[in-house]
């Protein structure tokens, strides 16, 4: 039996997970990264202990089941998108921290590498010299996995970095010159299905990397969302929610993936903070875990009209009950992801066929339950405990023949449905509310929303959650 082994380089955490036929697990081995929230917005991780965290992983994986490892056929790779770093070229050492999607140095990847290069004159030479790379985080792994013999990003993620001009399928040097962004730091580009080297050292040496993908694409892949109009929303630290817009670009549309088998397109906004809001809330004590937020808001019939704008979310919780506290905080992931997904039916005139959710707040049931309540649909939410996985791990083994689309989109899948249950009028009730306590100060709803895609309005991620800031406390509809 031959084996996909997937690497999924997440935000709050690594995994390394073992696939078998038709997609079952046969192992997994996960550890947690440190990722830092500086008072000034910088968001930054640890490069080293990124890669350690992947070889303790794939390690620990393959402890569990030593006897699969002769059967490992192909490496997946899925990655959160728009973090990225600068190392030197001559020894591998990195030149800066990651710099994390939520940095608050620029809006998107050309700002924030346009504004460490201009900080540091000195590393910005040697950029112009040859002597530094420049990659996203699969870049870095890759690069690190292969021993530094494969400098090379694939498609996906070179979309996501808006310095990508899908014209001529390769670096968009205007952009670049604009910038001061010397090219010769960029990795080639690749297809999501393709060869990335092979693994040098360690437990998975020998081993081809065969396809690589971020997070958001590889949970569509891995869901079979492959038609135009399917909604996938990933909750995690931040929620990601993917439209697929079929397989023609639309202005406004990103590239899912490119394979041997086509191109598929799609529209993603993202709400940056929302699993980190629920830590947020262990930390400060107001609950000891997650699950206790659901226990805490189903205890009350409404939200007595309290609701959390962003600018209290992002400072110290405002002093309420914990029961109304833990909802609002619930809720305002809600209403933000219901605001995603009407611009998105507006923007591409689309009609959502199917609604899946997946990711680990999803677990959430009083959240689930809530979101379709607020969109009057059903939801079918994943119980894959690693879909972004077992996506990379799909694009690996279509790539090398070992499994087919056909048999990917077949696959049984363990769901749990929500649908709607709230009436309309309290719906509707809740909307207007909402509506009334954040768009005075938020004019144009559109500019606060995290877009992907070219021609789309840029996005303003919120202040990181801090506990030490002052905020406005939650907003009434009573004030």
């Amino acid at each position: 039996m031959k084996i996909i082994l997937a690497l999924d380089q997440g935000t709050s955490s690594t995994k390394a997970v073992l696939f078998g036929e038709n997609g079952k697990i046969l192992g997994r081995s996960s550890v947690n990264n440190d990722i830092r929230y500086w008072e000034d917005g910088r968001v930054e991780q640890d490069p080293v202990q990124l890669v350690h965290a992947m070889q303790q992983t794939m390690a620990g994986v393959i402890s569990q089941s030593p006897a699969c490892r002769n059967n490992i056929a192909a490496i997946g790779i899925s990655v959160q998108t728009g973090a990225f770093l600068l190392w030197e070229k001559e020894t591998g050492i990195p030149l800066t921290p990651v710099i994390g999607w939520q940095d608050q140095r620029g809006e998107e990847i050309p700002d924030r590498l346009a504004a460490i290069l201009k900080a540091d004159p000195a590393l910005h030479a040697r950029a112009q010299n040859q002597e530094v790379l420049f990659g996203t985080m699969e870049t870095w792994l890759i690069y690190n996995l292969t021993n530094r013999k494969c400098h090379a990003t694939d498609i996906t993620n070179a979309d996501i970095s808006g310095m990508y001009d899908a014209g001529s399928g390769n670096w968009n040097r205007s952009l670049l010159d604009h910038y001061h962004i010397p090219a010769q730091i960029l990795p080639p580009i690749r297809k999501n299905d393709a060869d990335y080297g092979i693994v040098e050292e360690g437990p998975a040496a020998g081993i081809p990397i065969c396809g690589v993908i971020g997070d958001s694409s590889a949970a569509l892949f891995g869901e079979g969302c492959w038609n135009r109009g399917d909604l996938k929303i990933t909750y995690g630290t931040g929620v990601s929610v993917v439209y697929n817009l079929g397989s023609n670009k639309s202005p406004g549309a990103a590239l899912a993936w490119d394979t041997r088998n086509g191109r598929m397109y799609i529209w993603e906004g993202t709400v940056p903070f929302a699993g980190a809001q629920i830590q947020k809330l262990i930390r400060e004590g107001i609950v000891k875990t997650p699950e206790e937020t659901a226990e805490l808001a189903s205890s009350l019939s409404d939200n007595q009209g309290i609701y959390l704008t962003s600018e209290a979310a992002n400072g110290t919780f405002p002093k309420i009950p914990s029961a109304l506290l833990a909802r609002a905080v619930l809720e305002s992931i809600a209403y933000q992801v219901a605001d995603l997904k009407a611009e998105a039916e507006k923007t591409f005139n689309i009609r959502t066929s199917r609604i899946q959710a997946d990711g680990g707040v999803s677990n959430n049931q009083f959240l689930m339950q809530f979101q379709s309540d607020l969109f009057g649909q059903p939801i079918s939410r994943n119980c894959h405990p690693e879909i972004s996985a077992y996506g990379a791990a799909c694009v690996a083994a279509v790539h090398i023949g070992l499994w087919t689309r056909e048999q990917i989109q077949n696959a049984a899948r363990d769901t749990q449905l929500y649908t709607p249950r709230m009436p309309n009028r309290i719906r509707n009730k809740y909307i207007t509310e909402w509506k009334n306590v954040t768009q005075p100060n938020q004019p144009d709803l559109k500019q606060e929303l995290k877009y992907r895609g070219g021609g789309s309005p840029s996005v303003k991620p919120g202040p990181a959650p801090a506990s030490g800031q002052k905020s406005p406390a939650c907003k009434s509809m009573a004030e």
